[in-house]
């Protein structure tokens, strides 16, 4: 109960027989999230994984893989290999260009891109050259969303609910 209470409930696990789902409720858990940004894209194309289970497209799982690493102050070893094999994927489909989009988007790609040249020299990554020099060249006005993320608890979802769209004041 309460997902916008000062004390942030940023994930609840879920389980059912062998099956366990994992929500998170943090208004910041995406940061293109704010203020209440989604890419245009985000649902379609997706894959599907079983009977009433999808995926989202490669460039979009890229995508939020890349923004769940910058809102996070440690970065995890599994993160770099599931976003290196992402580009992987990324590459083989052509989806470059719709992962540009998405990106653009958020406001993020200087951050973006400092992710994604550390991926490419670290782990060989398949990310184009291009699409990092674009990134770096977007605005860095937004940047600023990233320290809101990391500030104390609570902090986050407070500016979440100031800012973003289709809130009332309560």
């Amino acid at each position: 109960s309460g997902l916008c209470m000062a004390g942030v409930t940023s994930e609840l696990k879920l389980s059912r027989n062998s099956v366990t789902a994992e929500l998170h409720t943090h208004v910041f858990f995406y940061p293109d999230l704010f203020p209440g940004r989604l890419p245009a894209d985000l649902y379609d194309g997706g894959r599907v994984l079983g009977p009433g289970l999808r995926g989202l497209p490669w460039h979009n799982a890229l995508l939020l893989v890349l923004l769940h690493m910058l809102a996070n102050p440690r970065i995890r070893p599994v993160w770099w290999v599931d976003t290196a094999l992402l580009c992987s994927r990324v590459r083989s489909e052509r989806l470059w260009g719709r992962f540009w989009t998405s990106a653009a988007g958020t406001g993020l790609g200087p951050g973006i891109a400092r992710l994604l040249t550390a991926i490419a020299s670290g782990t060989g990554a398949p990310v184009p050259g291009t699409m990092i020099r674009a990134l770096e060249g977007l605005d860095k006005k937004r940047m600023w969303v990233l320290r809101a993320v990391w500030a104390p608890r609570g902090v986050p979802t407070l500016m979440g609910l100031l800012q973003m769209n289709g809130w009332r004041r309560i």
